[in-house]
């Protein structure tokens, strides 16, 4: 059961309609090009658009997220959320397909990217998403500096940030006092000291067994 209603998610509130996929905005650019459209084929596209739901829409994306939770290695997890945001990009494509649209109306800036990342991981429900992302850091931070995977991670880290802050992933309401790492940066730089005290670290390429080492870790240092 859906709970975010994608129009008035606060998440998404402000982002331009080319993203939360407008039928009201794709019906006016259709009026626009009637003249230069068959009769049968604007009619044909009309009656699909009116039948079209929106709200199924980056269900995709949603679905990738979750596949984080088969995934080990942070270098891994990092390239898949890289594949959601193309994922989150070719929808957007494929929505407004055979619509012209200037490219800068499609283009997709940071704090766009940050409420389409937000949407997504709240209709995942995927809660373990901060704990990858802190694996990823320690792990993989070092490399994410100067890449395009260092701009999505900062992107889908204020996402989480906002989200955890909000409880909107648990009913929980001690879910953001579980979850220390991100909260605030304080909380976000006594774990990486913590973790760096860590007589041996585990490997990169870790088994699932590792997962295990963030609750533990946080429970003997009484965060």
């Amino acid at each position: 059961e859906e709970n975010v209603d994608f129009d008035k998610s606060e998440y998404i509130a402000g982002i331009s309609d080319i993203f939360s996929f407008s039928g009201s905005r794709k019906y006016n650019k259709m009026l626009h090009m009637k003249s230069e459209l068959p009769d049968t084929l604007y009619q044909d596209t009309e009656s699909q658009l009116k039948e079209e739901k929106t709200s199924g829409k980056y269900a995709k994306c949603s679905k990738m997220i979750r596949k984080l939770a088969d995934i080990e290695n942070p270098s891994s997890k990092i390239q898949l959320l890289m594949r959601v945001t193309d994922q989150i990009k070719q929808e957007i494509d494929d929505y407004w397909e055979g619509i012209s649209l200037d490219i800068d109306d499609k283009r997709i800036d940071a704090d766009n990217m940050e409420k389409l990342m937000g949407y997504i991981i709240i209709k995942s429900g995927y809660q373990q998403i901060v704990v990858d992302l802190t694996m990823i850091d320690y792990f993989s931070g070092e490399h994410l500096d100067s890449c395009i995977s260092g701009f999505i991670y900062v992107c889908i880290s204020n996402s989480v940030q906002q989200i955890v802050r909000d409880s909107f992933l648990s009913d929980d309401k001690d879910f953001e006092r579980k979850t220390p790492c991100f909260v605030n940066k304080k909380s976000q730089n006594e774990f990486t000291m913590m973790a760096k005290e860590e007589e041996e670290l585990p490997p990169a390429d870790f088994s699932s067994s590792c997962k295990k080492l963030l609750p533990d870790a946080c429970e003997e240092k009484d965060i």
